[in-house]
């Protein structure tokens, strides 16, 4: 190119051997990016394989990271709300022994009310049935009430008002002696 394009006093001479010697070096280099583009390709193919293996590394480094990070925080909320319960509730505070003591106790009172409970509904089951033999005692008296009453009521209407006996004698005393103060 140099020779083609510059004048013929400045040109250098191309000859054979150079033309040869510039060949071999293109085909060396010829061969050398060749290769470069093996290696690079089978650098591609690997990565491609590499690739989804790198992708679930790290999506269980990241999961693995984020539990880590919530396990941390929960770690400090935890020792926040002791030390506010520490706070809240200073010393003597309840050791193991006096809150199964307590549970222990707590459990007797349960059973005892629930006793307490029970009885309760006996004697108001009781009472119900009571109540009941009351009700059905109190009816049959309003009937035998209402029967009696109809029996006086029509015992009474054969005999005389006694009224009548006063007021037969009070005439009686006027119509036989007017000066009567009866």
């Amino acid at each position: 190119m140099k020779s083609i394009v510059s004048d013929i006093d400045d040109a250098p001479i191309v000859n054979a051997e150079d033309v040869q010697e510039l060949n071999a070096i293109n085909e060396d280099k010829k061969a050398k990016l060749k290769a470069a583009k093996t290696s690079l390709a089978a650098t591609y193919q690997n990565v491609r394989t590499l690739v989804p293996l790198v992708q679930e590394n790290y999506d269980q480094t990241k999961a693995a990271v984020d539990k880590a990070t919530n396990c941390m925080q929960k770690i400090i909320d935890a020792r926040l709300a002791l030390s506010r319960l520490r706070q809240a509730h200073p010393h003597p505070r309840l050791t193991t022994d006096a809150a199964l003591q307590k549970l222990s106790g707590q459990d007797k009172e349960m059973q005892d009310l629930s006793d307490q409970i029970e009885a309760a509904r006996g004697r108001v089951q009781s009472s119900k049935n009571e109540l009941k033999q009351e009700n059905l005692e109190l009816e049959t008296l309003r009937a035998e009430r209402s029967e009696a009453e109809k029996l006086a009521k029509n015992a009474n209407m054969g005999k005389d008002d006694p009224r009548i006996a006063s007021l037969y004698d009070w005439c009686v005393c006027k119509l036989f002696s007017p000066s009567c103060n009866f």
